[in-house]
């Protein structure tokens, strides 16, 4: 997890992993003081590297967070950066957060379907005695017919800006005043 208060728009939490319990516990602190620093009127969480884990562990530790503090009670809110690299529990925390925090969704289609099956399983082949890893369990988190969580503005990002060391997604945010 990586904060970074001194934006003079506001904050940026990049969360490429979702990291367990205990480091969510030492981080809420930090995570307290940037929604409540004075010049934080938006926070900006990037999930475009993040390729997932336990989505009930944002869902018990970030997200009461951010409702308890109101970090998007401000005028200009929250904004959930996402991409092909937001993948498995980060793309189910995207939605989380629209839904349960009218976050604003900025970047490109997530890399998966909101409804697939998860849950890690493994059998051992009878014959071989090769371990399968298996996914055991059905979600649905959106419409049947949803390929990926799209953004609600979707930001696509050029080669030139990339060659430039621009992020485009991130400045689209700093642009909403």
């Amino acid at each position: 997890m990586d904060l970074n208060p001194a934006r003079s728009f506001g904050g940026v939490l990049r969360l490429q992993r979702v990291p367990p319990d205990a480091e969510f516990q030492a981080r809420a602190p930090e995570l307290r003081a940037l929604l409540d620093s004075a010049g934080t009127s938006r926070l900006v969480i990037d999930l475009r590297s993040n390729g997932g884990g336990d989505f009930t562990r944002f869902r018990r530790h970030l997200l009461p967070l951010l409702i308890a503090q109101r970090a998007t009670a401000a005028e200009d809110g929250l904004y959930v950066l996402i991409g092909p690299g937001t993948f498995s529990a980060a793309m189910v925390n995207a939605l989380d957060l629209k839904r349960e925090e009218g976050a604003v969704l900025v970047g490109l289609p997530t890399g998966q379907r909101p409804n697939t099956y998860r849950e890690h399983g493994e059998i051992r082949l009878p014959n071989s005695g090769l371990r399968v890893s298996v996914s055991t369990a059905f979600y649905r988190f959106a419409l049947d017919a949803d390929t990926a969580l799209v953004p609600d503005v979707l930001v696509r990002p050029s080669w030139e800006q990339f060659r430039a060391g621009r992020d485009e997604a991130l400045e689209w945010t700093t642009r909403r005043r």
